[in-house]
């Protein structure tokens, strides 16, 4: 039980870190009076790719289909060096 709390733990962590660059990231666009290129709202309704998370508007991070990839073949890995 104490793994399962230490990995909620750090989800959290990551999630809010992440909205905490988002943050920072919008205000120093807003500071700089920088606008966004018309192609990000395909990007948000889409979805896209960032640090082994599937992003889009309105919907919860999701670890990325190249994430969940790497990590299969990392384990795959370990679990043969093992043997």
């Amino acid at each position: 039980m104490n793994c399962k709390l230490t990995n909620a733990s750090a989800q959290q962590r990551n999630r809010q870190t992440f909205r905490e660059s988002l943050r920072l990231i919008n205000q120093v666009r807003g500071e700089n009076l920088l606008t966004t290129h018309r192609l990000s709202a395909l990007y948000l309704t889409q979805g896209f790719d960032f640090l082994g998370y599937q992003i889009r508007a309105g919907a919860r991070l999701r670890p990325s289909a190249e994430g969940l990839r790497r990590l299969r073949e990392r384990a795959r890995q370990l679990y043969e060096r093992e043997g």
